[in-house]
This record gives C-alpha cells, structure tokens and sequence, in this order.
C-alpha cells in the first residue's frame, strides 16, 4: 500500500474515532506529495506505538506574516 494510502486510512479510519480537525501549513521548501505522505504517516505511527510521547502543548512563537504570501496561489 502507498504511504499516501496509509496515511488517509490511519487519518479517516472506517470505524473508531474520526478526525475533527488537521491542518498542515506549507513550508519554505517544495515537497513532493509522497514525500509529505511518508513522514506524516511515520509521524502517526511513532505516536501510536508509543515510541515518542504526544506533546502536550507547544509554546508558539509567531512572528507577523503579511497574508499575501499564504494567499498567493504559485
């Protein structure tokens, strides 16, 4: 199974809890779908086996951003 595969049915499981709400910002450099697919999805499977710890919150340090550039469409 493609990781892109993996990942949606770990995100949108048929039965179990369901996902509420996700976002993902992009990011400086350009990344292949299947590239963000692979390391999302190892991302999940590291919380679920319980080899990393979920954090319980994250201090966000945020600098102001002009929204032209999460608008601009490339």
């Amino acid at each position: 199974m493609r990781e892109m595969e993996q990942l949606i049915d770990l995100l949108f499981p048929k039965e179990g809890p369901r996902l509420e709400d996700l976002k993902f910002f992009e990011g400086e450099k350009p990344l292949k779908i299947e590239d963000f697919c692979a390391e999302a999805h190892a991302a999940f499977v590291q919380v679920d086996s319980g080899r990393v710890q979920p954090t319980a919150g994250i201090e966000e340090v945020c600098a102001p951003v002009n929204t032209d550039k999460f608008l601009k469409v490339s």
